[in-house]
């Protein structure tokens, strides 16, 4: 961690250690604003950005001024730094990662480092993105749950709810914490309560149960119309998990949360046309019944 002084002193610093200009802007160390030539992180406190092997692509500014234009300004994106792709705090976390087979990914680079610092180890972030379909690769080798720990404003629930519904289709368990506005894991270690934030973090919610709540939300559930369509969405939902199984789990719970019968929820996945080897020209008697039953359990 580091400071960035000034757009005066650091342009005085740099032209001082005689750098091209043209890798400074892009690598987004300087800006142009018409003639004018600028720092782009000025009077920040600088993280450096590592991807998963520990070396520097990339580097995030926070504002400490509270009229800045952005709380965080990260890096542009460049050959080095892809910030859809990576987690901050991985190239650490990543051994406690594989041995616990659980990851937290929280929303700042202090929420990382402070939590890291009361032994939560595990914890990485996105790059002021949603999780995306890039980061899938990278968690998905570690066989780890995931847990999503958010702020519970209105941009973090719609993120977790992104974040949860791509983790769960993509055969991902875990859950979501979301944090008590004004509050969250860096706040919460700055005043001493790491206890109350690790109890928060092991009481999570399912992922899973988390975006059936999130689409029943969204709905007029008193308005038969509205039922029905929530009942459409968590069907298809359901049925984009993958794992018949996990899915069947949850069919009470939509059940439930939708106030309908249990018969209604339709949360087998569809399968794909099947061949069906049959041995000579024609198909025999046990074949024709074995083509039959799949079909009709199809």
């Amino acid at each position: 961690v580091g400071w960035a002084p000034g757009t005066r002193t650091q342009l005085k610093e740099i032209d001082a250690m005689l750098l091209p200009p043209e890798d400074l802007l892009d690598l987004g160390i300087i800006a142009m604003d018409g003639e004018r030539k600028y720092a782009k992180f000025s009077e920040r406190i600088m993280f450096p950005i590592h991807d998963h092997t520990g070396k520097t692509v990339g580097y995030s500014g926070r504002a400490l001024k509270p009229e800045a234009r952005a709380k965080y300004l990260n890096s542009p994106q460049t050959k080095l730094f892809d910030k859809s792709r990576i987690l901050f705090g991985f190239d650490k976390a990543k051994e406690h990662i594989y041995s616990k087979r659980f990851a937290i990914i929280m929303e700042g680079q202090l929420d990382v480092i402070l939590s890291h610092q009361v032994g939560i180890q595990t914890a990485v972030a996105t790059q002021g993105t949603a999780l995306t379909e890039k980061h899938i690769p990278l968690l998905k080798k570690t066989g780890a749950k995931v847990i999503l720990a958010y702020d519970g404003d209105k941009a973090g629930r719609e993120a977790a709810y992104k974040g949860a519904y791509l983790l769960s289709t993509h055969g991902f368990g875990g859950g979501v914490v979301l944090f008590p506005e004004g509050e969250d894991p860096a706040s919460m270690v700055a005043d001493g309560r790491e206890e109350d934030l690790k109890g928060m973090l092991r009481s999570y919610t399912d992922m899973i149960t988390f975006v059936i709540n999130a689409i029943a939300s969204a709905y007029d559930l008193s308005d038969a119309r509205a039922k029905s369509a929530a009942l459409k969405q968590c069907s298809e939902y359901l049925k984009e998990i993958g794992d018949e199984i996990v899915a069947a789990e949850h069919v009470g719970y939509v059940a439930s949360r939708l106030g309908i019968e249990r018969r209604f929820v339709n949360a087998e996945s569809k399968a794909p046309a099947r061949e069906i080897p049959v041995k000579g020209s024609r198909a025999g008697s046990e074949d024709i019944l074995l083509y039959t039953m799949i079909i009709k359990r199809g």
